[in-house]
This record gives structure tokens, sequence and C-alpha cells, in this order.
């Protein structure tokens, strides 16, 4: 029973994300469809959903990379102060 209870457990997350995708696509779908004039097909979304992770993990980066550079410019400031 218990390698039952395992195999769901591990098939949930797959199930919310799947949910998650159909609730996105319900909601930016028919936006996009209007831009293009005509439904999506199933490749469309699927490509429409990669290139939004895709955006997401560039956000992701570049904020990494701003508080990298704010985290420096602090460093310097205070470095000056106590050196000066």
């Amino acid at each position: 029973m218990n390698n039952w209870q395992d195999g769901v457990n591990e098939f949930i997350p797959v199930l919310v994300f799947i949910g998650m995708c159909d609730m996105l696509r319900g909601l930016l779908a028919p936006e996009l469809e209007k831009k293009l004039g005509r439904k999506i097909t199933d490749w469309e979304w699927r490509y429409c959903l990669r290139e939004g992770f895709r955006k997401a993990e560039e956000d992701f980066r570049q904020e990494k990379a701003r508080q990298r550079l704010q985290r420096l410019a602090d460093m310097k400031i205070i470095h000056d102060f106590v050196w000066r």
C-alpha cells in the first residue's frame, strides 16, 4: 500500500501543474488568439508556455545581477567611508 501512496503523492504535483497550465490557457489564450486572428494550436500554446518560462528565467537572472551590482556599490560606499 505504501508504494501505491508514494506513486499518488508523486503524481499530484503533475496534476497541479497541468491544472495551472489549463488555467493559464483560459486566461491568456483569448488575448493571443485575438492578436493572431485565429485559435491557437496545442503546439503554439506549448511554445507560448516555453517562452514565458524563458522570460521568467531571464527576469530572475537580471534581478540577481542587479542585486549583485547594488551590493558591490554598497560595499564600495562602506569601504570608502571606513578608509577615508
